[in-house]
């Protein structure tokens, strides 16, 4: 894969990572908070008192557009991270490329531990609301398994963060937002304002740094697509040397 088409990848993942969060989100949020419909709309989260009552009005939660919305929504949650493994695959393998043999231990095994985490956490997301619709024990094993997995994923993000930023072939802000994803995870966790619910809350930055590192660089050729996908920094060890003056 050439590195424009790399970067487009990542541009086109990243931004349906997100879009898939925040069409799902008020679904799933206002399913568990409200049953889909809430005796008081003003005493819940900011999601599901906005977008999740506008839902409502229009029938969202309410045959013949469903009669479970639990299993309904939620079953499509595992896209998200299937894109989010997309988009991070990408950038790691664009930095890898500009680092060339330079690059950092920390960088590769960081990641590493990144994409087992997230791969773990989707198999337990897939497992609670896919399968779990049709065997019970496994709506419960996968949540613990999902929860598990992000205890990789959170110090994974912020560990990949420093390795990007030591690493220094990527914008810095790159760096900066894998770390701070990983901080907001935690942060997000104890959401109970905005919305409310597991897993959606504890992955809202998740799903803004795949936007991040996407949106830039889903238009090929465009501006911030080539900041960001530059050939190869050449170390001063690889740079050509002046050649000798030649002897008498």
């Amino acid at each position: 894969m050439t590195r424009s088409a790399s970067a487009v990848l990542r541009g086109i993942t990243g931004v349906l990572a997100g879009i898939v969060w925040l069409v799902l989100t008020p679904f799933m949020s206002t399913t568990w908070n409200c049953d889909g419909v809430c005796a008081d709309w003003s005493g819940q989260p900011l999601v599901v008192r906005t977008l999740g009552r506008w839902l409502a009005d229009l029938g969202a939660f309410s045959p013949p557009v469903t009669s479970d919305p639990y299993w309904d929504y939620g079953r499509f949650f595992p896209l998200f991270y299937v894109l989010a493994v997309l988009t991070l695959a990408a950038f790691h393998r664009a930095q890898v490329r500009r680092a060339g043999r330079h690059a950092l231990p920390l960088l590769r095994w960081s990641f590493l531990a990144l994409l087992v985490g997230l791969v773990v956490s989707g198999t337990g997301d897939f497992a609670g609301y896919v399968l779990g619709r049709y065997v019970e024990p496994l709506w419960n094993v996968g949540w613990v398994v999902e929860f598990l997995a992000w205890l990789l994923v959170v110090p994974a993000l912020v560990a990949y963060g420093v390795a990007t930023l030591r690493q220094a072939v990527m914008p810095r802000w790159a760096g900066w937002a894998l770390a701070l994803a990983g901080v907001g995870m935690v942060l997000f966790g104890f959401d109970l304002w905005l919305v409310s619910y597991m897993p959606n809350a504890p992955l809202l930055p998740l799903a803004a740094l795949c936007v991040a590192l996407g949106a830039p660089v889903a238009r090929p050729g465009g501006a911030a697509g080539r900041a960001v996908e530059r050939q190869p920094v050449r170390h001063a060890e690889e740079r050509p040397q002046p050649a000798a003056p030649p002897g008498p």
